[in-house]
Formats: C-alpha cells, structure tokens, sequence
C-alpha cells in the first residue's frame, strides 16, 4: 500500500541516497505516510526538511512540530513551483495498490500522468503490476519501472547515468503525451468533428 511503499522509498532507499545538507521540500497537502519516515530519517542523516502551506496552517500547527527538524514557509507562487518542477531531475509516481482500491485503480489512471509525460522528464513508477497506469506507460514504454527497493535502487543508477533506456523512456512519453492528452490537439479534433456534424445536419 501506500505507506509501505513510501517508508521503503524513503527510510530504505533515500537513506543512502541523500547525504547531510540535502533539502525535502513537502506540502500542507501530503499523504501522511509521506512525512513521517522523513522525520525519521532526519533522525539518522543532517537533512533539511522545509514544508510549505498557508500562513493560516503554519500559525495554527507549527507550534505541534519541532523546529529543529521542519522548517514551516509560506505558500510558493505557482510560476515558481512551475520552475522547481521543471528543474526536477526525475518524477517518481508511487500507486496506491491496497486491496480495497484494486478495482478501482485497475481501470482508473491518475491524472498526474499526463502531467508528468509533458515534463520531458524521466517518469519513475513504482508500483505493482496491473494498474491502469502502470498498464499505459507499459504500453508505450514511457518510464521506467520498480516493484521494490533493489529495483528501485537499479532505476535510479540507470537516471544517474541517463543511460539510452532513460533516454527513450522520456521520448516515448512525449509521443504518448501529444497522442492522448494534448489540449489544444484534442480541442481541434472536436472542432472539426462538431463542424462536419453540423455541416451534414444543414444539408
């Protein structure tokens, strides 16, 4: 589930992968197993752990945390958000595989997909086979996959050295992004269908 695969990410590969000084940027709007494990890591590396939110939530919960662990910062401006995540090195997609949730992950993709297939980025799923999204970017071979944390361990050797898999990953992606999802594409095509209906209406 989504607990277990983030404390394997964080607490079993992010260990030996960050080293003392390195910033985690997190939300207001994080999956709490997503904050947890940092704190704990904190515990055994020097990182730097900044959350952003609102100034309302840091006036009413920065007092419950311990503020040589987390530093609280007011809510970013989106063109810059925008610019961080184009400065991403790699985006990780972690699904949630819990049995009450197969079905419907099964047959339903998140959204953030898209979103990451437009970034040019390397895309990194970690997941379980079977799922809606893992089954679309398998299809098109537009990331690169891990069950695991050796796997996961392996892909990101491979990101580190941008090897020619990685490479394609990204190139595929691009291409499954400007077939499926690409708004002003998708606008045109109805266009032009809600025109020829008309037209054959009118006649």
């Amino acid at each position: 589930n989504t607990t277990d695969s983030l404390n394997k990410i964080i607490l079993g590969f992010f260990e030996n992968y960050l080293s003392d000084g390195d910033e985690v940027l997190l939300t207001k709007s994080e999956h709490a197993s997503n904050l947890l494990p940092w704190f704990e890591l904190k515990k055994r590396k020097n990182i730097v752990i900044d959350i952003y939110t609102l100034d309302s939530y840091i006036n009413k919960y920065a007092y419950m945390f311990d503020s040589t662990i987390t530093s609280f910062h007011p809510s970013v401006e989106r063109a810059t958000l925008i610019r961080i995540y184009q400065e991403a090195d790699v985006l990780l997609h972690v699904e949630n595989v819990k049995q009450e949730n197969s079905e419907f992950i099964r047959y339903s993709m998140t959204t953030k997909i898209p979103e990451y297939l437009s970034s040019n980025k390397p895309v990194v799923c970690f997941s379980k086979q079977g799922t809606a999204s893992y089954n679309f970017l398998k299809k098109y071979n537009a990331a690169l996959f891990a069950e695991n944390e050796q796997q996961l361990s392996d892909v990101f050797e491979k990101i580190e050295k941008y090897s020619n898999e990685v490479s394609q990953t990204v190139n595929n992606g691009s291409i499954a992004y400007a077939e499926h999802f690409d708004i002003e594409k998708k606008r045109k095509e109805l266009s032009e269908l809600i025109k020829s209906i008309c037209v054959g209406k009118c006649r």
